[in-house]
């Protein structure tokens, strides 16, 4: 992504779905994450977290989805009280209760996120190696409006899209349901690593190096990268920009 891109890149919205192989009601939400994505494209980034009570896998499972990243993530933001259910940019919308949000809200809620100029632009170029089966992140950061002297943080997170795999639906317990946007690994801490204030037009780069485990399937791998407060306060941890990179190599 070159700087050029960096200066007039759109907001991106996150969304932080919370699931779980055994929660029946997910599918549905999942199916509108689907539709959003067709209407946004690249502009919505999900994230599938697969935690707590619903995501103990069956015994038919052949992938256990659950992580300690995914638990750091909702124990940071406060669990769902009920199914589905999603955070939309981390933010604290006016007559929520707290970030978790339940579906007849995601629409409104992404569209006013749309509509924001994001403070800081993120580009992100991923490398797979198939022989070392590492993969290398290099993420390039500038200021757009700035984070008015706030301190942010930087989480980088490996996804992996088209999975097929049990998952209870109204129909019953689907074999080979696919599951997209499933959060793997975390990259940086889970709640991501400091940046420090950034001014308007200052930029910043960071690289990794991950080692990808054998299971994952390298092409259905997507790097998702996201700029964000990270207050104790729920208010404060508004997400400023989020994107998605796909793989080269």
């Amino acid at each position: 992504t070159g700087s050029g891109e960096l200066s007039d890149q759109a907001k991106g919205v996150l969304i932080e779905e919370f699931t779980g192989v055994r929660c029946v009601n997910c599918p549905a939400g999942a199916e509108a994450i689907a539709q959003f994505k067709t209407l946004y494209g690249e502009q919505l980034v999900p994230v599938a977290l697969h935690t707590g009570f619903f995501a103990r896998p069956y015994p038919e499972n052949l992938i256990d989805f659950r992580t300690s990243d995914a638990d750091a993530i909702e124990a940071f933001l406060g669990g769902p009280q009920g199914y589905p259910s999603a955070v939309i940019d981390r933010a604290q919308f006016s007559g929520e209760a707290g970030l978790q949000l339940t579906r007849n809200s995601w629409a409104g809620y992404i569209g006013a996120r749309l509509a924001e100029e994001p403070a800081v632009a993120i580009g992100v170029t991923s490398t797979f190696d198939s022989l070392a089966r590492q993969l290398t992140i290099d993420i390039e950061t500038l200021g757009r409006t700035g984070t008015d002297g706030r301190e942010v943080f930087l989480t980088v997170l490996v996804l992996e899209n088209d999975i097929a795999d049990y998952q209870l639906t109204p129909e019953g317990k689907e074999a080979d349901y696919v599951h997209e946007h499933a959060m793997r690994m975390a990259v940086t801490s889970p709640t991501g690593e400091s940046l420090g204030a950034i001014a308007v037009d200052q930029s910043g780069t960071r690289s990794y190096t991950v080692d990808i485990p054998a299971e994952f399937v390298a092409q259905h791998l997507e790097v998702v990268a996201f700029v964000h407060y990270a207050d104790a306060d729920p208010g404060g941890k508004e997400v400023l920009q989020a994107v998605v990179g796909k793989l080269a190599g």
